[in-house]
């Protein structure tokens, strides 16, 4: 069923101008995928769109919102890396690093990770 561009669909009383939905572009749902509400993005060893990451810390922090970055074992270089690259871009960023160990009860596996908390506003 094709909708005309300028048709209104209503929906439980919502109004919503079909023209202007905006579905999120591919590279804004592979970022949400790897960054959740809270601000807290997952790095691994192997990533991708490794622009679109960095461009969501630096808006996010242009927001004065907080942003954490999470990595353990090999992607830990990847996770300071992408740190340091939004902290030239942003400028004026406070950081607090955290030294994490993880513990597998499957094997009894330690894996050993770190967390970065960037922030526009000082951090304890």
């Amino acid at each position: 069923m094709e909708q005309e561009p300028n048709q209104t669909v209503t929906h439980s009383d919502v109004h919503v101008h079909v023209s202007e939905e905006k579905d999120p572009s591919p590279t804004e749902r592979k970022v949400r995928k790897y960054a959740d509400e809270d601000g807290i993005m997952r790095i691994a060893t192997k990533m991708q769109n490794m622009r679109a990451r960095i461009g969501w810390l630096i808006q996010r922090l242009s927001s004065d919102q907080p942003a954490t970055l999470l990595a353990f074992g090999s992607a830990i270089g990847t996770a300071i890396w992408i740190a340091s690259v939004v902290r030239n871009k942003v400028g004026d960023v406070h950081q607090v690093t955290s030294l994490l160990e993880q513990t597998f009860k499957d094997d009894d596996r330690v894996t050993h990770g770190v967390k970065l908390v960037l922030s526009k506003a000082g951090l304890d």
